[in-house]
């Protein structure tokens, strides 16, 4: 696994992305969340970019992880993301502490992503598996979505 400079973000603020709605049931939520989004880019074979983004803790019941992808092949088709949040879905059906809610994900930039959440790593996918990571940057670097990403292959 290639290791980056911590902190970066390179993604253009227009980039497409989604912004993922979580419901706790357990303690591991933010570790399982994570693992749902990898599980949903790997169903998917994504091959490019992700920036990964959280609002830490929960804020009415709910915990927010974010996405921001930039794919090595161009644009997808609009059923992409949809798509991509059935996967996390399903990856996440059985685990005992967190689920997708029922609305499961809505439409977002990367701008905005960034506006509300913060950088929890950003990492580069070749056919749905992590090849470099780069830890968000501050004083606790090692996310779940980058902790991760170096461990689920």
């Amino acid at each position: 696994m290639e290791e980056r400079e911590p902190g970066v973000q390179s993604l253009d603020d227009a980039t497409t992305g989604c912004l993922l709605v979580f419901s706790p049931i357990g303690r591991m939520y933010q570790p399982m969340s994570a693992l749902g989004v990898l599980a949903g880019l790997n169903a998917k074979g994504f091959t490019g970019l992700c920036e990964c983004y959280i609002r830490p803790g929960l804020h009415n019941g709910e915990y927010l992880m974010g996405v921001g992808l930039l794919f090595a092949h161009g644009p997808r088709h609009d059923g992409w993301w949809e798509e991509f949040a059935g996967n996390v879905r399903h990856a996440m059906a059985e685990d005992e502490h967190v689920r997708l809610t029922a609305d499961g994900w809505e439409p977002a930039t990367v701008g905005e992503l960034r506006a509300g959440l913060r950088h929890a790593g950003t990492a580069g996918f070749v056919d749905g598996l992590a090849v470099w990571v780069s830890d968000p940057a501050g004083s606790d670097p090692n996310s779940p979505f980058t902790v991760l990403c170096r461990t689920a292959r």
